[in-house]
């Protein structure tokens, strides 16, 4: 298939900066576009002339790795982008497995952003490897504020850096998808098992990750009724 300049020039446009998010990743700042934002993109400009296949998942150490294949159509015939993600598995304090099945839907959605990337979309920000799966951020407290960390009983971990920056970002976040605060800690309970009543009870980027996991999923399944033309 020839690509016409103007699909491709649409697929490539700048997202609007209200739904990027930024997470520092192994002491770089990236910028994430959520996945239901670039398959949106992809709906938008292509309509149904687009599909993806999962081509494989497997389990390497400590990581789902996927191989997504993206096949964009015309009365011309049709042009084929691989993708590949992966998605590092987390696991509770107590060392059990949050939940393979985000785990493997990130390194999913990973890879298809990557393909996705390949045809234009977000490649303006490949320079800082923005569409690696870096999951957008956790719950906060009312507002979107986070709590400062305890200074009475016993000692808090130390929550790691940067942390707090994205507790507020996933805060507006659920704030633009009409979840409450309120709702906002019940999913971080759930997720982490355990009981999530202010910001500062999040302290790594692994819980952040795998509560956001939870609001791509809601995303998506609020998205699928369009994207399957119901």
């Amino acid at each position: 298939m020839a690509e016409k300049p103007d699909l491709l020039a649409q697929l490539a446009a700048k997202f609007p900066k209200k739904i990027e998010s930024s997470l520092s990743k192994g002491g770089v700042k990236l910028t994430y576009i959520p996945v239901s934002s670039v398959i949106a993109r992809a709906n938008e400009v292509l309509g149904f002339d687009w599909s993806y296949q999962v081509m494989s998942t497997h389990r390497d150490d400590d990581w789902i790795i996927a191989h997504v294949r993206v096949t964009v159509t015309n009365g011309e015939g049709c042009s084929m982008r691989d993708g590949f993600g992966g998605q590092q598995i987390k696991h509770t304090r107590a060392g059990a497995i949050l939940d393979l099945g985000h785990e493997h839907k990130g390194a999913v959605s990973d890879a298809l952003k990557k393909a996705l990337q390949a045809f234009g979309v977000a490649l303006y920000l490949a320079s800082d490897e923005s569409l690696e799966s870096t999951f957008d951020t956790a719950a906060g407290p009312e507002r979107g504020v986070p709590s400062p960390p305890s200074t009475s009983g016993p000692a808090a971990t130390p929550s790691e850096e940067g942390v707090g920056d994205e507790l507020k970002k996933l805060a507006a976040r659920a704030k633009d998808m009409g979840v409450t605060p309120a709702g906002l800690r019940s999913v971080a309970s759930e997720v982490l098992d355990r009981p999530v009543k202010k910001a500062s009870d999040i302290k790594t980027h692994a819980e952040i990750e795998a509560i956001n996991a939870s609001f791509d999923t809601l995303e998506e399944l609020a998205a699928a009724p369009k994207e399957n033309g119901q």
